[in-house]
């Protein structure tokens, strides 16, 4: 299952958020701090520095940390539609950007008005998640294949397992959901195996993982019935740690891309789409701010 992109992304310091074609950013206080809009949005995340990186149809710009004036670079994307962009894991000035079913690797240029360097494509027909060491994990039907600067490296996925979600951590392991449970799979051999398991009561929407939490954002209740949306935040072993409800709960069928995220610079989790963002400390698990619907 190819998950829809998220409407809104973590990088340094803030919250960047989809509104009406254009990125709004956020502090972690969700006041706004900068809008960033070039023509036909196709994409926006975080680079491996915590910059704001946005891909429109025509151009790429980067807002850096604190900054609130962006950069851009000529680039013509393939697709029309709301993709994936994510930042390389180790090199500030590249990104990976979905089209289709092509994974394009991308670097930025060192001066402003210089055309986006392509870097090649891999074929990505599921999905893909990018590793903390800088490898890229392409989930294909049956397998998920590595690619790193000494080539490409298949595992296949265990028979049976109906992979939904899947994040990628560090050192060969790989979170994955099957809408229900979840499982730590470790892909340090020819197959996976999946040494973890967790979850259970309700439906798993959005799951993401880092080396060392998972956080899933829960929808519960009977079939039919209005759900109780929850966030739930788990270690590395997969036992929960906390659970918080979300301050906006909409019916299943306005649920629109409502999924949850972890900050790779700083200590929070936040649940969001365009509409609604709720934001919450780690370390005191408390929720900082929340606005919008439902």
């Amino acid at each position: 299952m190819v998950r829809g992109p998220r409407r809104f992304a973590l990088p340094r310091g803030r919250i960047a958020q989809l509104v009406e074609g254009k990125v709004r950013v956020l502090g972690l206080d969700l006041r706004e701090q900068a809008v960033v809009g070039p023509g036909g949005l196709r994409a926006f995340g975080a680079l491996a520095d915590g910059t704001l990186l946005v891909v429109g149809g025509r151009e790429t710009c980067i807002l850096a940390p604190e900054s609130g004036v962006a950069w851009c670079f000529p680039k013509l994307t393939v697709g029309a539609d709301l993709t994936w962009a994510w930042g390389d894991s180790r090199a500030p000035r590249r990104f990976w950007l979905m089209e289709g079913s092509f994974l394009g690797g991308n670097e930025l240029p060192a001066a402003a008005g210089t055309k986006v360097k392509p870097l090649g494509e891999l074929e990505a027909p599921e999905d893909a998640v990018p590793f903390g060491d800088g490898r890229m994990a392409v989930l294909g039907a049956v397998a998920i294949f590595l690619f790193g600067p000494s080539g490409v490296r298949r595992v296949g996925l265990p028979d049976g397992l109906r992979v939904e979600h899947v994040v990628a951590v560090d050192g060969d392991v790989a979170w994955a959901s099957d809408g229900a449970k979840l499982f730590r799979l470790d892909l340090s051999g020819e197959a996976a195996v999946v040494d973890r398991r967790a979850g259970g009561g309700g439906t798993i929407v959005s799951l993401d993982a880092d080396a060392e939490r998972v956080a899933t954002l829960v929808a519960e209740g009977a079939p039919g019935a209005r759900p109780r949306w929850s966030v739930v935040v788990l270690d590395a072993r997969g036992a929960v740690r906390w659970r918080a409800a979300t301050p906006f709960q909409p019916p299943m069928s306005e649920q629109g891309h409502l999924a949850v995220a972890l900050g790779r610079f700083d200590s929070i989790v936040a649940v969001g789409d365009e509409r609604r963002l709720a934001v919450w400390d780690l370390a005191s698990q408390t929720l900082l701010a929340e606005r919008g619907g439902i």
